[in-house]
């Protein structure tokens, strides 16, 4: 995907990395935590969320008021 972006944009394809997961509440947690791992060692940083979880999502929410700013 990486490679694909940076055809298109190399502004783009310099910005910073997320991978947002969603419905994160209907996958076993261990399964959870092991694809987090392989994005962050990849130095690719992860937020997490589902809708019934609303701490995650205003640190969602607060991550791109970040990015936007």
């Amino acid at each position: 995907m990486r490679e694909e972006i940076k055809k298109i944009s190399k502004d783009m394809y310099e910005k910073p990395e997320i991978v947002v997961l969603t419905k994160t509440d209907m996958v076993d947690e261990k399964k959870l935590e092991e694809t987090i791992k392989k994005f962050k060692d990849n130095d690719i940083e992860v937020l997490s969320t589902c809708i019934i979880d609303t701490d995650a999502i205003s640190i969602l929410k607060n991550k791109f008021k970040e990015l936007l700013s």
